[in-house]
């Protein structure tokens, strides 16, 4: 059995710098809704080749990872659901600070994991998606090769899963654009 996790590729929107954190919160918005943009990178290129052997695909329902899922695959029925979506945070209220946007998610990020930032989901709440949506990708994997396209945080919570349950790494994980990451059972 195998599951390939694979982070969507780089957003239209790519990194602003300099932003104090109302700026961050309307480009985080604007970076839910866009796609992204067409890539032939190396990363691109080998989520291309693994997706093309994959039996299921599964996907979010934010449009950056379908629309990635797109292209690399065009044309084949996919699962969309809503138990693959990013980790949804908001940003902490750090008044007078600017930073690019990479370096406001990595705040984020952090803030969220120590705990600071508790009104949307909880770590815990995290760990329970991961369980139901690696229940769901294993079920599947008993009949041939899945991939999910998905999200960096997320897709970091379902490989923790999987490797938890006995799940063989490939190759390491990365969360980088079009990464993939292969386990194996």
């Amino acid at each position: 059995m195998e599951i390939i996790l694979i982070r969507h590729g780089r957003s239209e929107r790519s990194n602003i710098p300099n932003q104090d954190i109302h700026d961050y919160t309307n480009w985080k918005k604007e970076y839910d809704k866009l796609g992204v943009v067409e890539s032939e990178c190396n990363k691109f290129l080998e989520a291309n080749n693994h997706i093309q052997r994959a039996d299921y695909l599964f996907t979010s329902t934010l449009f950056r990872a379908y629309h990635s899922l797109t292209l690399l695959r065009a044309g084949m029925n996919e699962t969309q659901d809503e138990i693959f979506n990013e980790v949804y945070f908001r940003p902490p209220n750090l008044k007078g600070i600017r930073l690019n946007t990479r370096w406001w998610t990595i705040v984020t990020g952090l803030c969220w994991y120590g705990g600071l930032i508790q009104d949307y989901e909880t770590i815990e709440e995290v760990k329970n998606r991961a369980i139901i949506a690696s229940n769901r990708l294993i079920r599947t994997a008993e009949d041939g090769v899945v991939a999910l396209v998905g999200h960096g945080f997320i897709n970091l919570f379902i490989y923790k899963e999987l490797k938890r349950r006995g799940w063989k790494e490939i190759n390491k994980y990365s969360s980088k654009n079009w990464s993939c990451t292969r386990l194996i059972l």
